[in-house]
């Protein structure tokens, strides 16, 4: 007797757990902030007639530095997001291919590579140190997701796919708290 091979829901596929996943970061990538959005005064010229406020100014300065290129990579992270839910929309609605998707998805496990050496050569102020860590840890976790969802991609492995997807999930929560912290610190 031969057996029949039960057909999941296409709601219960890899591709459409995939695709609610994208849906869910593009939607949280609109709630973080925006680097055009920040505040790029310069203290030091507003308080040159008071030398003893020199001090207070350059830490000042030098937070409002970290905070700029902290909401940069944040900015370009987003829009890597973005582009992640792009191309599994695309690789959903059999747009591209699967392989196409993977090479797009190598892209942009480099892209987060790249703003986590970003992050790594940063000069974090001490009232920074925790968030700027934990962001870190979203933006590793993104890059190894990319790593398996490319991985999952070529080999047609939804097992890889839903990792990948576990790992999205713990990048999100890890860069959508960090963000949070960050609008209240700064």
């Amino acid at each position: 007797m031969p057996e029949t091979k039960i057909k999941k829901s296409v709601w219960k596929r890899w591709y459409m757990i995939v695709f609610y996943v994208f849906v869910g970061l593009m939607i949280i990538g609109t709630l973080l902030p925006d680097s055009n959005n920040s505040n790029s005064s310069n203290t030091n010229t507003q308080n040159s007639n008071f030398p003893n406020q020199e001090i207070p100014n350059q830490v000042e300065d030098l937070e409002q530095v970290y905070v700029n290129e902290f909401l940069t990579i944040n900015s370009k992270a987003t829009k890597t997001t973005q582009n992640i839910v792009s191309t599994s929309e695309k690789a959903s609605n059999f747009e591209i291919s699967f392989s196409q998707a993977a090479e797009l998805y190598r892209i942009y496990e480099f892209q987060f590579q790249g703003y986590l050496d970003e992050l790594n050569s940063m000069n974090v102020p001490s009232k920074y140190s925790a968030v700027h860590n934990r962001y870190k840890n979203g933006i590793s976790l993104f890059t190894e997701a990319m790593d398996l969802a490319a991985t999952g991609a070529e080999t047609i492995n939804a097992d890889l796919i839903l990792q990948a997807t576990e790992k999205i999930q713990e990048g999100t929560t890890e860069i959508t708290t960090a963000t949070e912290i960050m609008k209240t610190l700064s």
